[in-house]
């Protein structure tokens, strides 16, 4: 039924145009479709097809039909032929359009096959596909009565760097710059005005200039027009503030120091729930005979965790020692440090500092004798921005001395001096820790213990630390609303060194090019450069708010006293 109803349809709404100028291109559609409709006719008999189909069913298989090539197609049957290039084809065209001419894909090469005789053993005449391709090239050109056009992919995707075309593209361009040139011109100022460069995305303004006769840049995809001229409109503010945050539960003392340390990342992971880096990293596919810098962290990490057991135990320092060989061979049984000499080089070094940082530790220990029992409960309110924010952890570690006065040590495993200088980047979540316990019990000393390095901050007032802790809260209100502009590292060298040195820290320089912006791919993502970081002048006021109180605690900053190595052997 559905045949019958096709054919009448073929019938009464189109005509074959049979006049003597015609080319033939109608009556061979309508036999194509007709061939079709025999051929599914068949295939349905064959198959004792009964059901009733529907006309969605019936229209795909007809027309995919018609698209079906094949070696029967005609050669020139329309107004616009698509073809391969092949020989014998030198049949005179308006225009010849020649499209993926590119270096490497033409002239096309093959290789032959493992039974190929014949290719290694070559003789004068023996086909070459090469050559035939040259060939082809030439017999193009002469069928090409009007205009010939020829297309190369000509920039790389990679690097948007320059591509050649096709080498004989590239004859064929220096045959023209050699033989001819523009009336008043000279160099490659004819190849400038046969070549057009066109742009990598369609909706570029170029494709839509105000006079388009006197540009060789044009599209007919008139849709993307509306898209580009709203690209000249200027763009709206990148950081624009979000509505304020609303948080059901309170902060913890983690929260605001991660905030603190890293603004810019702590909005794109709370706020937009976005993180840069990957959840399963790639494992590495070489052994590895020495640890990276995260990797020696991690290690030595654990190391300190031990020995401030072994301190809490009471132990002494030879009992210490046994601790440590036993999680460094556990650690080494985990396939985390290389084995053989490396891994015992490795070891040792890890080892090296340890014995001093345990003595330093005692010490400071012996400074407040007396452990506190329990963990002390950190609670604070402030009203930002009409709404309540409250604070809220729990702490321990604190101890006390006969005078009543309260201390707390804190052993931290990353290097506290490098080049001299302390690391306030390193005693942020320390800070924050330190704010919170002066409200609570009464003034309370903090002293940060490393490798390289000791910090001791100093007891606040209430009311001074709760002026700092208020104004970190309305900084993590105003962070969660917009990527904050604020770097640590790079705030510490403004308030410590100026304006230039903290651009060589969040740029790089020359001898130095990892720069902060490096280090984080979200503050790399909100804050390309340091003009970005400071064009909206909040810089500069964050920083001295949020970080001055913290390098004003510092003590002797500029000649950091510590034991072992110099300042300048801990770079």
């Amino acid at each position: 039924v559905w045949c019958q109803r096709l054919r009448q349809l073929l019938a009464d709404f189109f005509l074959a145009d049979g006049s003597g100028d015609g080319d033939g291109g109608d009556a061979y559609t309508l036999l194509q479709l007709d061939s079709a409709l025999e051929h599914w006719q068949e295939a349905c008999d064959e198959a004792a097809l009964r059901e009733a189909l529907p006309l969605s069913v019936v229209g795909e298989y007809w027309l995919s039909r018609l698209d079906e090539g094949g070696l029967s197609q005609r050669f020139f049957g329309g107004v616009v032929t698509f073809a391969t290039l092949m020989p014998m084809r030198a049949i005179p065209f308006r225009r010849v359009c020649l499209l993926g001419m590119n270096d490497g894909d033409y002239p096309r090469s093959r290789m032959p096959m493992d039974f190929d005789l014949m290719a290694h053993d070559y003789r004068p005449g023996d086909r070459s596909r090469r050559e035939d391709d040259r060939y082809l090239f030439l017999e193009a050109l002469l069928s090409a009565r009007e205009c010939l056009h020829i297309s190369w992919v000509g920039r790389s995707i990679n690097d948007n760097s320059l591509r050649p075309p096709s080498v004989l593209v590239g004859q064929l361009r220096d045959h023209l710059a050699a033989g001819w040139q523009l009336a008043g011109a000279a160099g490659d100022s004819l190849l400038d005005a046969l070549t057009v460069e066109h742009r990598l995305q369609a909706f570029s303004l170029e494709y839509f200039p105000p006079q388009p006769q006197q540009s060789a840049l044009f599209t007919y995809a008139h849709e993307w027009r509306p898209d580009a001229t709203a690209g000249a409109a200027p763009l709206p503010d990148a950081h624009g503030l979000l509505p304020a945050l609303q948080r059901d539960e309170p902060l913890t003392l983690q929260e605001l120091g991660d905030f603190l340390k890293q603004p810019v990342r702590a909005f794109f992971r709370q706020r937009l729930g976005v993180a840069f880096e990957r959840d399963d990293p790639a494992s590495e596919d070489q052994e590895a005979f020495d640890l990276d810098g995260l990797g020696r962290w991690q290690v030595q990490d654990e190391l300190i965790q031990v020995q401030a057991r072994a301190v809490a135990q009471g132990l002494d320092l030879v009992a210490a020692r046994e601790l440590w060989l036993v999680r460094l061979a556990s650690i080494r049984r985990r396939g985390e440090l290389p084995g053989g000499g490396f891994g015992d080089a490795l070891a040792d070094e890890l080892l090296a500092p340890m014995d001093e940082l345990f003595a330093r530790y005692q010490d400071a220990l012996a400074r407040w004798p007396l452990a506190l029992e329990g963990e002390q409960e950190i609670r604070f309110q402030a009203e930002v921005e009409g709404q309540p924010l409250e604070l809220a952890d729990w702490l321990g570690g604190m101890r006390s001395n006969g005078a009543g006065e309260r201390g707390r040590v804190v052993l931290e495993s990353s290097d506290l001096v490098r080049n001299r200088h302390y690391r306030g980047d390193r005693l942020i979540r320390h800070w924050v820790r330190h704010l919170a316990l002066q409200l609570a019990g009464g003034p309370l000393t903090t002293l940060v213990l490393s490798k390289v390095g000791d910090v001791e901050l100093p007891a606040l007032e209430s009311a001074q630390a709760a002026s700092h802790l208020n104004a970190l809260l309305a900084a993590w209100q105003r962070g969660m609303r917009g990527p904050l502009p604020l770097a640590a590292r790079t705030a510490f060298e403004f308030l410590r060194e100026g304006i230039d040195k903290a651009c060589e820290t969040y740029e790089g320089t020359s001898w130095q090019p990892i720069g902060e912006r490096q280090t984080d791919a979200c503050l790399l993502r909100a804050y390309p450069d340091f003009a970005a970081l400071t064009g909206s002048g909040e810089f500069a006021r964050l920083a001295g708010i949020l970080l001055g109180p913290l390098l004003e605690a510092i003590p002797a900053r500029d000649r950091p006293a510590r034991s072992g190595k110099t300042a300048g052997e801990a770079a």
